[in-house]
């Protein structure tokens, strides 16, 4: 990832950071993992599916007090390399032209893509033990792609946003592991299943064409102030009727 790449990652951790204490979201989970992207182009055509990194934040915000479903928002980022593919395979599925497919990033027609995955899951995480929660998890997703540079940057683009490509639905398995007051280990598997998949690309090959595998491990960091106040100052209470200084008197 190069240095400009890195500051528009941190600026984004950084800014998300400093919305989560403005809107005083419950918790914040900074997070990172790997998304295993599904491509049913053949490899004589495109490259295998990327497999990128990514980085991300939660934003978990139980629906009521001590309730065990909660709304979770949150957005990952991650890039790979695409170009366009204008002419069909020798074989394999019926594709439809022209279309974006991975490609090596030192092709002479590859473009440097950005991903940014935008989930909104429902999730119900049942507390099992004093510091173990399970979680399960079903919402929507917006997968917003932008290619940069290269040959056909605009028809790649185009490409990504036409036919609603950009939305997904989302399924969740995930846990929770308490280590502090405050903070946990949470982890997850999420599948991404693309939605216009269902009215493109009719080959029944292409059914998975873009499906997105995304493992995460991160650390969920709680804003609520502690259970117990601390004790005021001097260890103990003043009785009725009498100053501090009169009760330290002998």
């Amino acid at each position: 990832m190069s240095p400009s790449r890195e500051r528009i990652v941190l600026s984004l951790l950084l800014a998300s950071s400093m919305a989560a204490h403005a809107i005083e979201f419950e918790a914040l989970t900074p997070r990172f993992g790997v998304a295993l992207v599904a491509n049913g182009v053949p490899t004589t055509d495109s490259a295998a599916g990327p497999i990128a990194g990514t980085v991300g934040l939660g934003f978990p915000m139980p629906i009521a007090a001590g309730s065990a479903l909660s709304f979770e928002p949150g957005f990952d980022v991650f890039s790979y390399h695409s170009g366009l593919l204008e002419t069909q395979p020798a074989t394999g599925p019926v594709l439809e032209l022209p279309r974006a497919v991975p490609v090596p990033a030192e092709s002479a027609s590859s473009s440097w893509t950005a991903g940014l995955l935008l989930q909104a899951p429902f999730v119900f995480s049942p507390r099992l033990t004093g510091t173990f929660m399970p979680a399960f998890g079903l919402g929507p997703a917006i997968l917003v792609r932008v290619a940069a540079g290269g040959p056909t940057p605009l028809e790649l683009n185009a490409w990504f946003f036409g036919k609603a490509r950009w939305l997904y639905g989302e399924a969740l398995i995930g846990f929770e592991v308490e280590l502090a007051p405050r903070m946990s280990l949470a982890g997850g598997i999420r599948g991404l299943y693309p939605l216009a998949n269902l009215w493109t690309d009719g080959d029944p090959a292409m059914a998975l064409d873009g499906a997105i595998l995304h493992l995460s491990l991160g650390m969920r960091l709680s804003f609520g102030s502690p259970d117990e106040e601390a004790p005021p100052p001097g260890g103990g209470s003043v009785e009725d009727g009498g100053s501090a200084a009169d009760s330290a008197a002998p």
